[in-house]
């Protein structure tokens, strides 16, 4: 069964991320079919309007499918929170997040599982099976039956990322 309510999304964003020009989560945010908005993480001081939403359990976390992970709970796509917070960093800042935010740890965790490989060429570094942050709200969005936005953002991040490497030569 799927939602007829939009999935929100939190981007909760390393403020190293908001300098790097080859981030994707600002796709999601200027995209006119998808509701998010960004949230810049700080250790000491977790927002609180993202703790309010969690406290009314109504967040999820997305995560990559990991069977060895740390006590994974997935979601099934029918029943998925209003509100899903994605981490916007790289996959080695991500962890730190993850790992440094308690807040984080009890979510429900939504499992992305993606249909193909990622796409995304502009980072060395990359987590083998790891997606970009609009490659990952997107699978969630097709998940869920929104597929006009999961596909509109995909050609989205096409465009991107091609404009992207004809203007800068060597990825970061």
């Amino acid at each position: 069964m799927l939602s007829d309510r939009p999935l929100k999304f939190i981007l909760l964003t390393h403020s190293r991320e908001l300098a790097k020009s080859s981030n994707t989560g600002q796709l999601a945010l200027d995209h006119p079919l998808i509701q998010a908005k960004r949230v810049v993480w700080s250790r000491t001081e977790p927002d609180q309007g993202v703790l309010s939403l969690i406290e009314q359990g109504k967040v999820c976390l997305a995560w990559p499918n990991d069977p060895a992970g740390d006590g994974d709970r997935p979601v099934a796509s029918g029943d998925l929170c209003p509100y899903c917070i994605i981490i916007d960093a790289t996959w080695q800042e991500a962890r730190k997040i993850y790992n440094r935010s308690a807040y984080l740890k009890d979510l429900p965790r939504l499992t992305v599982q993606p249909s193909a490989p990622s796409r995304y060429t502009l980072r060395r570094n990359q987590t083998e099976g790891g997606l970009s942050t609009a490659e990952c709200i997107a699978a969630l969005l097709d998940a869920r039956g929104q597929s006009e936005a999961a596909s509109s953002l995909l050609e989205a991040l096409s465009a991107f990322q091609q404009a992207w490497q004809q203007g800068r030569p060597s990825a970061t």
